[in-house]
């Protein structure tokens, strides 16, 4: 088990790192075009690939929940109350803590990010949140505020829509590009 911890523990900095460096270089850098930036963020998301082989083992004590079941899992679950203003601990490390703390459940929880627009404001938007199949099909968790929703008939988002995030209320999001960083 404690090889488990320390091997979590690897995968959360990793990706705390990669997270920082990617928001950092927006920061600094003012680039306007949007092709550029999802250029650098496949290449950050290539890096993040040996570290999804392990992950993506399949769980040999998987558990399929309700939402109902979800929701009262993430109440017990303290992803949600790490410190949010450490500007070195973004939406990426919050999905990956989540993640893993739901494996540990036997909850095969993905990681999804998500590249697109504001609708109204053409502003970009990033964000990384989960995903995982529960008994009543697919649904979305933002993990820094423990919400669940999901889109019609449980359907997965595609690339070139608009949706409707509950963490942006009332702001639609065009979305240029999705990628699962971890199945679910």
């Amino acid at each position: 088990m404690n090889k488990m911890k320390l091997f979590a523990m690897g995968i959360i900095v990793s990706l705390a790192i990669l997270g920082t460096v990617y928001w950092h270089s927006l920061q600094i850098m003012n680039i306007n075009d949007l092709e550029t930036k999802n250029n650098e963020l496949s290449s950050l998301l290539m890096e993040l690939v040996p570290l999804n082989i392990t992950l993506d083992a399949p769980l040999t004590n998987k558990i399929v929940p309700s939402i109902e079941d979800l929701e009262n899992w993430l109440q017990e679950d303290q992803t949600d109350t790490e410190n949010s203003s450490d500007p070195n601990f973004n939406c990426t490390d919050f999905a990956a803590m989540l993640a893993i703390h739901a494996r540990t459940q036997g909850y095969d929880m993905g990681i999804v990010w998500i590249y697109g627009y504001y609708n109204n404001t053409n502003k970009i938007f990033y964000h990384a949140i989960n995903a995982i199949v529960t008994t009543e099909g697919l649904v979305y968790v933002e993990p820094q505020m423990d919400k669940v929703w999901c889109y019609d008939d449980h359907q997965q988002m595609t690339e070139g829509e608009i949706y409707e995030f509950h963490i942006r209320p009332n702001k639609s999001i065009y979305v240029e590009e999705i990628t699962i960083v971890l199945k679910y």
